[in-house]
Parts: C-alpha cells; structure tokens; sequence
C-alpha cells in the first residue's frame, strides 16, 4: 500500500516550529510556538533575542553573494582618454533547464512552498536572480496566507538577498501634494530631513562625564560632535519607570541645543498609573521648557520585555501616558517603539493614531544570529528589517530608527569586521532620504557591548568611534544637509514661516522636465558585492562607479557654468532664445554589471531635459 505522504520536512522558523507535509493533492501546515519568559529592564539591545534562522532542508548547493571588500559606493577612475563606456553589451543571457521546467509544470498543479523553494534554489545554482526572487517571494505568499508572518518575513529577507533595486532620484523643491506627504504636522516633527541621534552614554572615546539621577554616567554631546564632525539634534538615554525625571541631563541637552530623548522603562504594568509620581514627571518636562521625546515600554512585541504578556493592558497603559504627558508637557512627543521581530505581533499592541506621536523600531546588524557562527547574517539586509514598519505605519505617523547598531566584532569569535558595518550603516544612511522619506530620525547605538551589557548581552561591539574607518564612513554618512544636526526653529519656536530644507530627493518620472536640479542620485543594491553603475544621459556615460547603495552625482557646477556661456551667447544675439528655455527629449538610463562585467539590470527613463543639463556633459 502506497504511504500517505510523500515528504515530511521539519524546519525551524523564529520561534515557530512549522512541520510540511506535501501530499499528492493538498498540503498543510501546523504550527507550534514556543513560550519564552524572561524579566529585568535592559540598557542594552538584547543580542539574545529570536532571529531568521535558515531552514535546514535544502536541495541545491546554492551560490551566496560574498560580504563586500570594500563597503561604500565609490566612483570609478576615469578612462585614459577621459571616455566613459560600458563594460559589455547590456544584454542577458537565457538559461533554459529541464529541471526548472518540471518543477514549474508540478507548481501548476501542486502550488506548495516546498516547490517554490526548489524553484529558487535551483534558479540560484543556474545564477537566474530574478527568477530566485519571484520564487522566494511566492513561497512568502503561501506563509502569510497561512498566518505564519515571521515565516514569511524569513523567506523575503532571502529574496531581498538576491533582489536587484535600481532607481533614480533627483533633488528638488516638493509640491504641495508631496509636501503634505512628508510631513504629518506630529509633535517635534521636521519637515523635511532625519534628525541624527546616538547613545553616547558608553563611549569609551569620550572623556567628559558626570553622573545623574542613580548615579548613572552620562556624557556630553559636544564633545561626541567634535569627535564625529557634526552635531546631533537628539541624543537617548534609559530611565527605569519609578525613577525621577533626570534633570541635570535634561538641563544639559537643553544648554548644548540637543532633544533630550529618554527611553522609560517599567518593571511591570501595574505600576503605571495616573498617579503623583506619572504627574511629577511630567511637570518636570513640562518646566524644562524644551523638546523632549519620551520613548515609554519599548521593543514591547519581544518576551525579553516584562510588558508584553497583555497587548490590551499595555494600549491601555501607554495610552495613559502619552495621554497625562500631553495634558502638562506641551513640548513633548511620544514614541511608540517595537523590535523588527517578531514582527506578527506589533499591530496587537498598538495604542492607536490618537494614542502616540511617533512610530519608532529598534533593529541590529550582527555577523551571526545568537552568537551562533552556525547561523550567519552576513548578508542581512537592514532595509528588510525597517520595511514591515515603515510599510505599514509611515503614512500615518513620522518614523523613528530608535535604536540602530552594525557591529564590527562578535563574542563567538572576535574577528574584527569593519567593512561588514560600514556596508551595513552605508545602506541604511544612504536609503533613508531616497527611499524613506518619512523616517524622521535614527539613532545610532554608541557601545561596545562586549564591554558593557549585562551579563548574557555581551555577544557584540556596536562602537561608532573605536575603529577609524567606521568613524570616517558615518562622517561621510552624515555630511549631507538631509541629515540633521540642529532642531529646525519650527519645531524650537513654532515659526510656521520657517520651512527647513528646502529641497528633497524624489524619483524621477518619466518624461520628467529636468529644468533645474543640484543633484541626481542611483540607488542600487543587487546580489553582487561590488557592482558597477553607470549613468547616461541619451548615449553619452556620464557617471561611473562601483558598489551598492546610493550613488550621487552633482551636476549644479556644470549646469552653472554651461548656463552662465548661454547668458553670455544671448546677450550676443537678442534674437536667440537662451539654452536654459530650451528642452531636449532625451533619456536617462542607468545600468548595472556584476565585477566581471556581465550585465545585471537597467532602467531608461525619458526626460525633457534643460539644454543647459544635456550640454554640460
């Protein structure tokens, strides 16, 4: 007698246990959770926390892009001749495979997640990316179908992997649609731009200190922007609920012009209520007469928190405080603040459109999940980790990157890996005005954790300023006017007249007129570590570079130029229209190779362009 299955595999997912059985007519999946108890505040991001783990079936020896070398977009040297030109033809090649077409012909009748895997894998031995990416993406389907979210958001991080992204953007002044898009009108919200922010409090580089209220170290922010090269418009630090306002932090981030943003932590649930002390504190921010944001019960969807065994009691109890925080501190925002994962929970515990001001999400690069050098995340995408909250909350509220760290040294095996954070903090800085423009605000994690976590904690080294090469990247990172480092005086004053920025980068459309821009911008991230990018306007190549992320290429100095020679050409002959009223139909293609110059991706985009743009290159 024939048995009644054909396959059982066993695969563990986050904290879920899924058990697959593909059948010759119908498959199912059961899933088991696992329960997790754990207590204490934390001054620390918990490396301990559930992460992606990779399935351990597989069928195919799959090919893995290798961690970059060097790990910031950089433009390519210029031709002897000073001519830029492509690699190779930008053509692909067509792979036609026997097993591919039985696999495909089997999921056509039998649309399992198992297939869909095989699918990928194979199409990732034949080096078919694109066909790997839809594969993954439709076994992520069946998952979310079946309720198992975490699963899915598992196999899209792998799509993500191997996925190519190509955009352009040019920088310009927003309409008034756009503008409405950008900025909700929140509490402490900047119009345009992301307020840079850190946890200075365990630098080790930083040598003037006092201590607080609890006799807690804090250090001093202008000493951190001298050693950075910028100042920083917010800086965070951990208060336990019960514990008084910290006034001598607070007065101090007030004097060095700073948002004082605090991290407020209970025990329990319970505790919190409408009483003396939830009052007192926030007459104490109330007095201080500055912004402040307030960031109560984070990262409340993980078990390490102590609040989160009841969504409904934690709505109910941040309600309460972000409601007697607005009733006496006019100045204050709250910040309601999951971890990327689990992810299937957050919506459970939110307090509402009316019950927060901002949105915020705390997430980490590591080289491995756990500390387990079994289990590597080198190739973890951070993007992939912002994107379920952002997706999901931005259009209604400003973002908020609470807490962000990409370390450069693991406990399991202390190999000192600064390119890993640089490519790391290079993605996510550089997407964040191109790709997310209603993220307000990121924090970067300042602590070597093999340090200074509790014990348990100590798995990694977030470190911004230890190592050279990263401090020099986040300089680079953070140079742009996008990123602020001083609070705009329509959030410290109320000037409705005051705009900010003025300009903001958005994605060129098709016929498009280019009349005026000081910057365009590539956006890439494929499979490959160091792809090269190229940029034409009709068929002249005018920019050459190599690597992932955000290219940038400024085109203000010679437009100028090329427009002050048309000045000079019209007041020379009164009869001839000046270059800049003239437009020119033309396109703008990028194109993408991997470091063997085989072509990856293009994208055309056609434009009318100022004669002035086309002429100056």
């Amino acid at each position: 007698m024939r048995p009644f299955y054909t396959r059982i595999v066993v695969r563990k997912e986050l904290s879920v246990f899924l058990v697959e059985i593909e059948l010759p007519m119908k498959w199912f999946f059961c899933a088991v959770f696992l329960s997790f108890f754990s207590s204490g505040c934390h001054a620390a991001p918990s490396d301990s926390q559930p992460s992606p783990v990779e399935p351990v079936e597989g069928t195919f020896e799959v090919p893995t892009p290798k961690p970059t070398a060097s790990p910031t977009p950089t433009a390519l040297p210029s031709p002897p001749k000073g001519v830029l030109r492509l690699p190779a033809a930008p053509t692909r090649r067509v792979v036609r495979d026997a097993q591919i077409d039985a696999i495909k012909n089997k999921l056509k009748r039998y649309p399992t997640s198992a297939g869909y895997r095989r699918l990928a894998e194979r199409s990732l031995q034949l080096q078919m990316f694109p066909e790997a990416v839809l594969a993954f993406r439709a076994e992520a389907a069946i998952y979310h179908k079946k309720g198992l979210n975490d699963a899915a958001l598992i196999v899209e991080n792998k799509a993500a992997r191997y996925e190519t992204q190509l955009q352009l953007f040019g920088e310009r002044a927003p309409t008034w649609g756009e503008w409405k898009k950008l900025h909700s009108k929140a509490r402490l919200e900047p119009k345009i731009g992301i307020y840079i922010g850190a946890f200075i409090d365990r630098d080790d580089r930083l040598k003037e200190i006092f201590r607080g209220v609890n006799y807690q170290i804090h250090r001093h922010p202008q000493e951190f922007a001298q050693l950075v090269g910028k100042p920083h418009a917010t800086h965070f630090t951990y208060v336990a609920y019960g514990n008084p306002a910290p006034r001598a932090w607070l007065e101090m981030c007030k004097r060095e012009k700073v948002i004082p943003h605090i991290a407020w932590e209970p025990k329990n649930l319970k505790e919190v209520k409408d009483d003396k002390y939830l009052q007192d504190f926030a007459k104490a921010l109330r007095d201080l007469d500055w912004p402040v944001f307030i960031r109560f019960a984070g990262e409340m969807n993980g078990f390490w928190t102590p609040y989160h065994k009841d969504p409904i009691l934690y709505r109910a109890k941040f309600r309460l405080v972000h409601q007697v925080l607005h009733r006496h501190a006019p100045r204050v925002a709250t910040i309601w603040c999951v971890n990327s994962v689990p992810s299937q929970t957050i919506p459970n515990y939110y307090p509402g459109d009316d019950g927060c001001d901002w949105v915020g999400v705390n997430f980490y690069n590591a080289p491995f999940y756990d500390n387990d050098p079994r289990r590597s995340a080198l190739l973890d995408n951070p993007l992939s980790l912002l994107d379920p909250v952002y997706k999901r909350y931005a259009a209604r509220k400003p973002i908020a990157i609470c807490e962000y760290g990409a370390s450069h040294m693991a406990a399991v095996d202390r190999k000192l890996r600064n390119e890993f954070a640089i490519e790391k903090m290079s993605l996510l800085y550089g997407a964040l005005p191109l790709l997310y423009p209603r993220v307000k605000m990121i924090n970067w994690f300042d602590s070597d954790n093999l340090k200074h976590a509790k014990a348990g904690r100590q798995l990694n080294n977030y470190s911004l300023t230890e190592q050279e090469k990263i401090l020099a990247a986040y300089k680079k990172q953070i140079e742009k006017p996008y990123f602020l480092g001083e609070v705009p005086d329509h959030v410290l004053n109320g000037d409705k007249n005051s705009t900010g920025l003025a300009v903001a980068s958005f994605p060129i459309r098709g016929n498009e007129v280019m009349t005026a821009s000081s910057q365009w911008n590539i956006w890439v991230k494929t499979y490959v570590a160091r792809p090269k990018v190229f940029l034409a306007i009709g068929k002249k190549i005018i920019y050459a570079g190599q690597g992932n992320g955000a290219h940038s290429l400024d085109i203000a100095r010679p437009q100028e130029k090329r427009d002050a020679k048309a000045a000079s050409d019209s007041s020379s002959n009164s009869n001839k229209k000046p270059v800049a009223a003239r437009l020119q139909k033309t396109t703008l293609t990028a194109f993408v190779f991997d470091e063997e110059n085989r072509f990856i991706h293009s994208l055309e985009i056609p434009i009318s362009a100022n004669g002035s743009i086309v002429a100056a290159f």
